[in-house]
């Protein structure tokens, strides 16, 4: 059946502004966030004689993860594109006005109009590993801030008792969920051989591993190699214009789950070459510097800059996607 409707959807806590695109006719209506409120949505969808709809909307963590599944079970398209996208689309539109409302009419024309790609569900041992996972590590940075107010050595001795039996109930938390995840783990073969394929790899420890299967998507879901490491946040962004403005290049975007599954010990071991190449020459020298030539001093400086530069290709390793061939 070819898609006969499109559904531009602006979503929040609460409730959620639809449009409802059928060729030149536009229709609007305002639901609840809830099951009743996908139910009631499907239904006005079906009385103005949409059949199969593509729905769009904007990624927003939790607050549209109910409605894309209800709605891609009942076997509609669904598209979950980048909000920065919307926004370039709309600028291009030159709209004056910002509202719910004209959000959800900008969001269903721009999936006429760039025709995203349709959104693929998570497994479900998967989507069930990765709430394990940020729970996990969620109790893990309540611990730590909960450590860190016992650094106040003037704190009384009953909050300080207080604080204790909360680290105790957490820590008691922390060994049941990792007893959960990797049962979970076991349970499935192929996430079992995903996690011993992975820590195959030199600096991937047991965590990381989990962090990777959790938190990285299918790479199904990437077209190429540039677009992954987009994901990842780790390609460097250039801004330049004429001969003015030359920005330095800069990684941007990088989540804080997603830094969790970069290989460590790959940055570590660059920054150590590049310090102790920089001491190793300059206390080769430092005797005779007051009596060397200028153009020694700047071969000096050049030879700083080339280890410089050495140790930062080993931190790169760390960061690069090669491009396919």
């Amino acid at each position: 059946m070819q898609v006969n409707a499109v559904l531009g959807v602006d979503i929040s806590k609460q409730k959620f502004d639809a449009c409802l695109l059928i060729g030149s006719k536009e229709r609007h209506k305002v639901f609840h966030n809830n099951q009743e409120g996908f139910e009631k949505l499907v239904a006005w969808c079906n009385n103005h004689g949409a059949k199969l709809i593509h729905l769009c909307l904007e990624a927003t963590g939790c607050y549209s993860e109910d409605i894309v599944i209800f709605m891609y079970d009942l076997g509609n398209n669904v598209s979950v594109v980048n909000p920065a996208q919307t926004k370039a689309f709309g600028k291009s539109e030159l709209l004056r006005n910002k509202t719910d409302k004209s959000d959800a009419a900008m969001i269903a024309r721009f999936c006429i109009a760039n025709k995203p790609n349709l959104w693929k569900p998570v497994p479900t041992e998967v989507r069930r590993l990765r709430e394990l996972y940020r729970c996990l590590q969620a109790l893990k940075d309540d611990k730590l801030q909960q450590m860190n107010r016992l650094e106040n050595e003037n704190m009384y001795i009953s909050c300080k008792q207080a604080i204790l039996e909360v680290i105790a109930v957490i820590e008691t938390q922390i060994t049941a969920l990792e007893k959960e995840i990797n049962e979970h783990i076991n349970n499935y073969h192929h996430l079992k051989n995903m996690m011993e394929n992975l820590k195959t790899v030199k600096g991937v420890g047991h965590l990381t591993a989990i962090a990777v299967i959790a938190e990285m998507p299918s790479v199904d879901n990437f077209d190429h190699a540039r677009q992954f490491t987009a994901f990842a946040g780790l390609n460097p962004q250039h801004y330049q214009s004429g001969s003015s403005v030359l920005m330095k290049e800069r990684l941007k975007g990088i989540e804080e789950e997603k830094k969790k599954v970069v290989d460590q010990k790959a940055v570590e071991k660059g920054m150590n070459l590049i310090i102790n190449s920089i001491k190793s020459l300059y206390s080769s020298v430092k005797s005779n510097l007051e009596q060397l030539d200028w153009r020694t001093k700047r071969g000096i400086i050049k030879a700083l800059i080339e280890q410089i530069n050495i140790g930062r290709d080993q931190v790169e390793v760390a960061f690069r996607i090669e491009e396919p061939a």
